[in-house]
């Protein structure tokens, strides 16, 4: 039998495999030519992201299959999750732990745009 509720969160849930793959590879780029510094605040973006968009993986994907109007309400508060969770572990890597912006910035959009890329959604289509 065919689910298409499953085949849609595994394909997430692989996304977010690629995305941290992909995080792991930079962060250690950062480690090897601008030092742990940076590599540790590549690592905070990277797994800012990761956080998030496992939370709205989770929010949004979990259940069967449901009226429309719930699973719209479900990937709206999955993507309001995520970038309220993204947004406080960036304030609080910023501020309390004083990492550096610019790499923690790089370590989010090289996180995010995996996860893109690993989703299809950049190619215009959507994987299964």
């Amino acid at each position: 039998m065919h689910d298409p509720i499953a085949t849609g969160r595994r394909g997430a849930m692989r996304a977010v495999v690629v995305s941290a793959l992909a995080a792991a590879v930079v962060a250690l780029a950062a480690l090897a030519f601008a030092g742990p510094e940076s590599a540790e605040a590549v690592a905070a973006g990277a797994v800012a992201m990761l956080a998030g968009n496992l939370a709205a993986v989770i929010v949004s994907l979990r259940g069967g299959a449901l009226p429309a109007r719930a699973a719209l309400a479900r990937l709206v508060l999955g993507t309001a999750g995520k970038w309220l969770l993204v947004v406080a572990a960036m304030a609080v890597a910023l501020a309390v732990c004083r990492l550096l912006a610019l790499p923690m910035l790089a370590g989010l959009l090289v996180a995010e745009a995996s996860y893109l890329l690993a989703l299809g959604l950049l190619k215009g289509r959507l994987q299964d």
